[in-house]
């Protein structure tokens, strides 16, 4: 499978033009590829306001200041990944080395193009330079796998990735006006119906789940739902049924699951009493069905958080 991280160089100097802007989902979903059948969202900009993630920031940019050059990268180019990125949204489609990447803020393009240019000069292997039509398209390569993504700043707010070129250039298309994202119906209506501004929101179709081997997979039309983060985290993840007796036999499914996790927690925890915050989290999960939907929904306290945090060593 693609990994994006072994292009993380290229890909982060890229993103270095970003500068805080606020987009809605809706306007990235008009660039989706055609057969997405998963699209998940980071909203970066509510995950990193959120106190839970805010009172822990400077760890995070310890994170980032470790890895070699990065720092010196983001100065030169005057940008803050925990400032001006707003979201980053991954659509998948039966393949999912085909993912495309969608991030969106605001963009300097004269400034990725001209450090993109080094890059091209001082490593031709590592990133190639081409046009289509009045857009480039930086080409990102790991020689040594073999793998290559291509990289285009659509305009002054969004920047597309993706493994498969031809997907990149549907984007441009897209935005010139030459063609539409004509999703799913069924997907479609889930993102139409989702809760878009959770921290983490996830709409998906049933196929990108097979991979969990779970037999009630089959018997699912879509998943939407995700986690928001503020103080506390809450989890809610909406499973739409083809009809009511399906949904029935999921809950029945996940609720043995659940038991079944729940058990495992308890038994660390009477062996090791400071595992006792993870019974409390499991515990809050509940499942609950009407028609033919089914609903997971859990609740960890900031009570629980402080109780968690001890359990990662400092």
């Amino acid at each position: 499978m693609l990994n994006f991280r072994r292009f993380a160089p290229v890909l982060g100097l890229l993103v270095c033009g970003l500068v805080a802007l606020p987009v809605r989902a809706a306007d990235t979903d008009k660039y989706l590829p055609n057969d997405s059948e998963a699209v998940i969202t980071l909203n970066v900009k509510q995950l990193l306001e959120a106190p839970l993630i805010k009172n822990n920031l400077e760890q995070l940019k310890g994170l980032v200041q470790g890895i070699g050059g990065a720092q010196g990268m983001l100065d030169e180019l005057g940008f803050d990944p925990f400032k001006d990125v707003d979201s980053v949204t991954v659509a998948m489609g039966k393949n999912p080395n085909q993912a495309m990447l969608l991030v969106s803020g605001k963009f300097d393009p004269a400034k990725i193009a001209a450090q993109a240019e080094k890059v091209a000069k001082n490593k031709p292997d590592t990133l190639k330079i081409t046009k289509s039509g009045n857009y480039t398209i930086y080409e990102a390569k790991a020689p040594e796998r073999n793998e290559t993504v291509y990289t285009v700043v659509v305009d002054g707010s969004l920047l597309a990735v993706s493994p498969n070129k031809s997907a990149v250039v549907d984007v441009l298309d897209k935005k010139a006006g030459m063609k539409q994202t004509e999703l799913k119906k069924d997907l479609q209506a889930a993102l139409t119906a989702g809760n878009r501004q959770q921290s983490i929101s996830i709409t998906s179709l049933a196929g990108p789940l097979a991979a969990s081997g779970q037999p009630f997979v089959e018997k699912i039309k879509t998943l939407s739902g995700g986690i928001t983060v503020t103080d506390e985290v809450k989890a809610e993840v909406v499973l739409n049924a083809k009809d009511a007796k399906d949904a029935k036999s999921i809950e029945t499914e996940l609720n043995d699951n659940l038991d079944m996790v729940k058990a495992l927690v308890d038994n660390a925890a009477q062996v090791n009493q400071g595992l006792k915050p993870l019974v409390d989290a499991v515990g809050t999960l509940k499942l609950s069905t009407q028609g033919n939907t089914v609903t997971l929904k859990g609740l960890i306290s900031k009570d629980v958080i402080q109780s968690l945090n001890k359990l990662i060593p400092q």
